[in-house]
């Protein structure tokens, strides 16, 4: 009979140890489901973020070649006073030795 009684015995803590197991299973899966969730999440997030850096990357390409055509510009427009300057210097000194002649 005592043999019958830890048998019982072991096989109720058996028992209670298959519970528990598989209560910690179904956590387990339940927590990987979470981080599986998760790290999807975090993946979207990050594709999300890599898509909107490009974007802003050819934006600011775009803002570069932008600011060298208005640069190029400047300079031209830096070149052109500095003849028109000249232009009216030597006509400036046309008319002040038109001015001479006429006396």
């Amino acid at each position: 009979m005592k043999e019958n009684d830890n048998y019982e015995a072991d096989l109720a803590e058996m028992r209670a140890h298959l519970k528990i197991l598989k209560t910690e299973k179904k956590d387990l899966i339940k927590h990987v489901a979470d981080e599986v969730t998760y790290k999807t999440k975090l993946l979207k997030d990050i594709e999300t973020t890599a898509g909107e850096v490009k974007a802003l990357k050819q934006e600011n390409a775009k803002l570069f070649a932008a600011k060298a055509g208005i640069e190029m510009a400047m300079n031209e427009k830096k070149d052109v006073l500095a003849r028109l300057k000249e232009a009216n210097l030597n006509l400036e000194k046309l008319a002040s030795e038109n001015r001479a002649l006429q006396k």
